[in-house]
């Protein structure tokens, strides 16, 4: 049962539980009943029945749920497209906006119990028909749980108006994080909160290269030394920064480095 933003989940003890995602948008988790483990990279967190965590956009994480003795696993997830966040950020009077606020580090957040989202989520489980839910009643919904967030730590602020100054993503950090993935450049715009002409202006004050050759040379820059200093296999590593054929990461890297990734290369002694 779902809506384009709003999607709840249940879980019986006959189905299979756990997979990886990755969070697109900013997104609100609530859990009705049951235990639900989100993993990520850097850590673990876990939800019992009636708390929430936040996830920042584009982010892979990894959902376990858990069933609590025989009730079913239930939870919502709600996520705030960038149209929403953009309408909301023009209807803030901007001078109060607390802009010399940086975005938090973590990727998953556990919220503190705030009533204003319990009881917003408790009105979504009301309906017994959620996939039906009125456009308008979603939109509202959704707004009270971006209020609920302003009001519980303003460094929601600069994480979900990411796509203003000064709080604009930083393009080279969102590409050390993402360089693996295959993304076009109207992705990466969408991601970083540009245009794509916003975009080709803005990395031209932060790299001599465009972003396509960029990702090519951090992919291959994270692979010479995966298979150089960490030892590590190539039929592991090519796949891993980003290249989907080996043959033609063995002819990329060849061409950078003067060398098949297969092979070490010929350390030049220093004649005095």
């Amino acid at each position: 049962m779902s809506h384009p933003e709003i999607f709840f989940y249940t879980l019986s003890a006959n189905d299979s539980p756990g997979k990886q995602t990755t969070i697109q948008d900013h997104t609100l988790l609530y859990l009705y009943s049951g235990e639900l483990i989100i993993r990520d990279k850097e850590k673990t967190t876990i939800l019992h029945a009636g708390e929430c965590a936040f996830v920042r956009r584009d982010y892979n994480i990894t959902l376990q749920p858990h069933l609590r003795g025989k009730e079913l696993f239930r939870a919502v997830m709600m996520t705030f497209k960038r149209k929403l966040l953009r309408d909301l950020y023009h209807i803030y009077p901007h001078a109060q906006l607390p802009t010399k606020l940086k975005r938090p580090d973590e990727n998953v957040i556990k919220l503190p119990p705030m009533t204003s989202l319990l009881t917003l989520f408790q009105s979504l489980s009301l309906h017994t028909s959620p996939d039906k839910l009125p456009a308008s009643f979603v939109k509202l919904h959704l707004q009270r749980a971006v209020h609920a967030l302003f009001e519980t730590d303003e460094h929601f602020y600069p994480c979900l108006f990411d796509f203003i100054l000064p709080w604009k993503i930083d393009i080279l950090r969102f590409l050390e994080q993402n360089y693996m993935y295959d993304l076009t450049l109207p992705d990466i715009a969408t991601y970083t909160g540009r245009s794509v002409s916003t975009l080709k202006r803005d990395f031209k004050k932060v790299s001599a290269h465009p972003p396509e050759k960029w990702i090519r040379e951090k992919r291959l820059e994270v692979a010479y030394d995966a298979i150089r200093n960490q030892h590590r296999r190539v039929l592991e590593v090519y796949r891993e920064v980003g290249f989907k054929n080996l043959s033609h990461f063995s002819q990329t890297f060849k061409l950078k480095y003067g060398h098949a990734p297969t092979k070490q290369p010929v350390d030049r002694k220093i004649i005095p």
